[in-house]
């Protein structure tokens, strides 16, 4: 009965143990495609300011050579104002934390299963 017991014991530890493995790994991979996305967002708005900002360059360019002054003082307003810019510190990757998280649990988890098995 005792050896019953604690097969059965350790078998609902194992499953468990795997569960959560399982669990972490999808999260993992759901973070890893969420920070792809958002990386490629990113990639994308950055492509489009280089593009705003090639296209001010070239009115620049071809505004100091032109000798019509009131049109340059009609266009400078909307030639120097300011991007939008992204921010690359909006991208977040928590993943390091979890795993540090879950490898002290796991630690403490093992650190209390072996102190109750050195008791039995």
């Amino acid at each position: 009965k005792e050896i019953a017991d604690m097969s059965e014991l350790f078998t609902y530890l194992i499953r468990s143990i795997e569960r959560c493995q399982s669990e972490l790994l999808e999260m993992m991979e759901q973070k890893k495609k969420a920070a792809k996305k958002q990386t490629e967002e990113l990639i994308k708005e950055l492509e489009q300011e280089i593009t705003e900002l090639k296209r001010r360059d070239s009115e620049l360019e071809q505004l100091s050579h032109t000798e019509d002054h009131l049109h340059l003082l009609q266009i400078y307003p909307s030639l120097i104002r300011p991007l939008h810019t992204s921010s690359c510190t909006e991208i977040s990757s928590d993943t390091q934390l979890s795993v540090e998280t879950l490898r002290k649990h796991l630690t403490q988890l093992q650190e209390t299963l072996d102190e109750k098995l050195s008791k039995t």
